[in-house]
């Protein structure tokens, strides 16, 4: 006894009643426990063997709420157990005992259950009643009242109860983990509803036909009961999984998910718990099955087939729902997407800069690319007057609105300086927003978080951001610097991404270009000669380049501009000359190098057009420029060879000139070598039985020695593709 109870009697008295009751029966179960002495542990370990059964925390949660002075008490458990069919041994028989009758001679009485032991559940042998039960037949009641079959299924024999209900005849449902071992087994008596074995929490499940082996595509049904097991199968042919309960379908479909990776698992819905499966459906990306609209609370599958045949359930079957799909991407193709002719890009700058999108423009330092950027600004935010349209980088500006010059470097009153110089003092554009984190206080795009150290928006940004999309018509954000408005390494993927996406994302939102301005890494502009080496020149991270949409790379050239001014006829001043090109290709950007000369209000000026005709012509600049490569490379070691047909001559090469040289055909190139020959700027030299094209004062063919694996010198003319 403990304080005037008998735990032992109050546990056999909980174990003789059904976990698996309604909710306030349930807790009502619980109360008279506690009011009997018992401890949570025994609630939770009786409470396991339902198959309704939800979680020890459950229980721990209902069992703190009990008061101890609450209105039901010990006897309530008692007189519950008793209704159930349990015989209290302490109780004493209302009549006298019999004596043994002569056929009673030599057996054995019969011997009450053992009590069970404190922490430990009635020993009722599970294993045991399985294996001594007698094979199910298609005649058995249940089997007969659900239309199903007797595969797989035993009939119980013996004197036990559950729940004050007679177990002899009871069609036994084994529940078998992935291995075969038994777990437990659900009794189905004749009359009454389904009993879980008592001592055993409900484990394992049951599968109504075949399934095929991992990895082979098929689809496996899951539901609540052996009824509507039954009855998928019987239906669409598909193995049905028995789970014991609803409760317990998400438990069993994640372990045969697990298992079946490559099977379609489709949860069968009774009426009235649509939505649970509709939920774990979309969890899990499988499928689901409703009843008919109308159905009455837990109207099942097998009730759908015994009131409208099997043909109306296979037709649910075929047709399972599924979670809607993100992206729809069997919608997608090609054909359904895009039809007629393709929208033009639309331009900020036409061929440069595209509208909605993040975009680079980058350059060395004092090549003059943040005025550029302000001009652009000035002239996207201008008020549009006469019939010249507005010109920024060469290109004419297509789009009219709303910018936004987000200054990192340069205090309020610098940006007004340079805006007085572009505008000459005429007005300041009323669409154009300025903001000088000099002035306002300084803050980044990005901060590293104190916890995790990733990378994350800062809440200035956030809020000016913010700002941004509420403005209407915004067509350009100017953000400069990049470098100035990270707070990380600008080498480091992980702290230019999350910046970049910063910008696309706000490039989205707005519909507007976000120009990040930024640099290029030192000593590369020298080597600028393609679209490719511009891109490469691009200093920091490859995710700052990679997830741009367009890049625009200006650089000064070698010479310092001399041979341009010259051409042009202006006076020669250090910084006065710069070329540019697109480095990242958007839509039908353009790919030609542009000729930049700063004006008297340090703007630079377009000036490609008028340098080709005063150099000669288109080929007589790309002459002079070829002349310029056959001397880079015989400075490297690498000379041409004089056969402009051969795979080392120039139409071999030509890769490795600019672009406006790639589609030239090989008779051009032959053209020019000889002009270049002719005129004395350019001469052969034998080199390893073949010759090389070399500068007029070279003395040598190859000024530096090759390795010693080099490939012997020839001529052999290319083969066509």
């Amino acid at each position: 006894m403990h304080n005037g109870h008998d735990p032992e009697r109050a546990r056999r008295a909980l174990w003789s009643l059904d976990a698996g009751a309604e909710r306030a029966e349930w807790v009502r179960a619980a109360m008279a426990a506690k009011s009997a002495g018992l401890t949570l542990d025994d609630f939770t370990a009786w409470s396991e063997t339902a198959g309704n059964f939800k979680s020890a925390a459950d229980c721990a949660s209902v069992w703190r709420g009990i008061k101890e002075d609450g209105p039901i008490k010990a006897g309530t458990l008692y007189a519950m157990a008793r209704a159930a069919g349990w015989q209290d041994e302490r109780r004493a028989p209302h009549h006298a005992p019999q004596m043994q009758r002569p056929h009673q001679a030599g057996q054995r009485p019969a011997q009450a259950p053992q009590r069970p032991e404190q922490g430990k559940r009635p020993p009722f042998d599970v294993q045991a009643a399985w294996e001594a039960g007698e094979p199910a037949t298609a005649g058995h009641p249940y089997i007969v009242k659900k239309q199903g079959n007797a595969a797989g299924l035993k009939v119980y024999r013996g004197p036990e109860r559950i729940a004050g209900q007679a177990l002899d005849g009871a069609l036994m449902v084994p529940a078998w983990d992935f291995a075969g071992k038994l777990q437990t087994v659900q009794f189905i008596p004749d009359q009454g509803k389904k009993l879980n074995a008592p001592g055993r929490p409900v484990a394992g499940a049951f599968v109504v036909g075949k399934i095929r082996p991992p990895g082979t595509g098929q689809s496996i049904a899951i539901t609540e009961g052996i009824g509507q097991a039954w009855s998928c199968n019987a239906a669409a042919g598909m193995p049905a999984v028995v789970a014991f309960g609803a409760g317990r379908m998400e438990q069993i479909a994640r372990a045969f998910q697990a298992r079946y990776p490559a099977a379609r698992l489709v949860l069968i819905a009774d009426a009235g718990k649509e939505e649970h499966c509709a939920k774990l459906a979309k969890a899990m990306r499988c499928a689901w099955v409703e009843m008919p609209a109308g159905s009455p609370q837990n109207f099942d599958a097998n009730d759908l087939q015994q009131r409208d045949g099997l043909d109306a359930l296979a037709g649910l079957l075929r047709d399972p729902m599924t979670p809607p799909a993100r992206f729809k991407l069997a919608e997608r193709t090609a054909r359904n997407l895009f039809k007629g002719e393709p929208p033009p890009v639309p331009w900020l700058v036409a061929g440069i800069f595209p509208l909605g999108v993040s975009a680079l423009l980058a350059s060395p330092p004092n090549v003059g690319k943040s005025f550029l950027a302000l001009d652009l600004a000035a002239k996207v935010a201008g008020r549009r007057s006469g019939d010249l349209p507005a010109v920024a980088f060469g290109g004419i500006v297509k789009a009219h609105g709303r910018a936004v010059y987000v200054s990192a470097e340069d205090d309020q009153d610098e940006v007004h300086r340079r805006l007085w110089s572009l505008t000459k003092g005429e007005g300041m554009p009323d669409r154009l927003h300025v903001l000088s984190l000099p002035d306002v206080g300084h803050f980044g795009i990005i901060e590293p978080d104190p916890v995790t150290k990733e990378f994350r928006p800062t809440a200035a940004w956030c809020d000016l951001a913010d700002e941004i999309r509420a403005l209407d018509d915004v067509r350009l954000v100017v953000l400069d610097t990049l470098q100035s408005l990270t707070a990380g390494d600008s080498n480091t993927v992980q702290a230019t991404q999350p910046l970049m996406s910063e910008a696309a994302a706000l490039a989205r939102a707005t519909g507007a270009c976000v120009l990040l301005i930024h640099h290029v890494a030192k000593g590369k502009s020298g080597d600028i000669r393609t679209a490719l080496d511009a891109m490469e020149s691009i200093r920091g991270s490859g995710a700052i380049s990679g997830s741009a949409r367009c890049a625009y790379v200006m650089w000064p050239p070698a010479d310092g501009g001399r041979a341009v001014c010259e051409t042009l006829g202006e006076q020669y001043q250090a910084g006065r000359i710069a070329f540019g090109i697109v480095a990242k290709k958007y839509g039908d950007a353009r790919r030609d190098r542009t000729v930049f000369v700063r004006d008297e209000a340090g703007v630079l000026r377009d000036r490609t057009e008028a340098f080709n005709a005063l150099a000669g012509g288109d080929t007589d600049s790309m002459r002079a420029e070829l002349l310029r490569a056959i001397r880079a490379a015989w400075e490297k070691g690498e000379a041409f060879a004089a056969s402009a047909s051969g795979h080392n001559g120039l139409h071999g090469r030509r890769f490795e000139l600019p672009e406006s040289y790639h589609e030239k055909p090989r008779a051009w190139f032959e053209e020019q070598a000889g002009k270049l020959l002719a005129d004395g700027n350019v001469k052969r030299l034998s080199y390893r039985g073949g010759a090389r094209l070399v500068p007029a004062d070279a003395d040598t063919a190859m000024p530096m020695p090759e390795a010693e694996t080099a490939e012997a010198e020839t001529d052999a003319p290319e083969v066509a593709a």
